[in-house]
């Protein structure tokens, strides 16, 4: 699945995909879950965005709702990932997906956890990692 960066400011992240027929259910639509992940892929890099260097996130929900099927005549398409709330543990997004003539075909909405910087655990052990 390739996807490439179209545009990415602080708390915003737009990524272009090309669906094909290798991306197909069998019902020769694109998978839902290639919207899911391009979806999910603009909104933690949207995420990472915000973030200090040393700190990461995880995903705590995902919910896309798919209101009009994509083919590979859909694209490209893009997918947009917008922090909506930031705060200093949980960070709420909200995502759209839209076909080459603009149409919304699926949005979303996700909750990701802030996880504190992490520290090297062999200096902070005085150089000895025990197991």
């Amino acid at each position: 699945m390739a996807l490439s960066g179209k545009s990415a400011e602080f708390g915003e992240v737009v990524v272009i995909g090309a669906p094909s027929e290798d991306h197909d259910n069998l019902n020769g639509n694109v998978h839902g879950g290639y919207a899911a992940t391009m979806l999910g892929t603009a909104i933690g890099l949207a995420v990472h965005t915000t973030l200090p260097p040393s700190a990461s996130y995880v995903t705590v929900d995902l919910k896309v709702t798919y209101l009009r099927p994509m083919t590979k005549e859909s694209g490209p398409v893009q997918a947009r990932g917008k922090v909506i709330h930031a705060g200093s543990r949980i960070v709420a997004f909200e995502g759209w997906l839209t076909n080459k003539e603009g149409q919304l075909c699926p949005y979303g909405t996700a909750t990701c956890m802030i996880m504190a910087a992490k520290t090297d655990l062999a200096s902070s052990s005085g150089g000895k990692l025990e197991v």
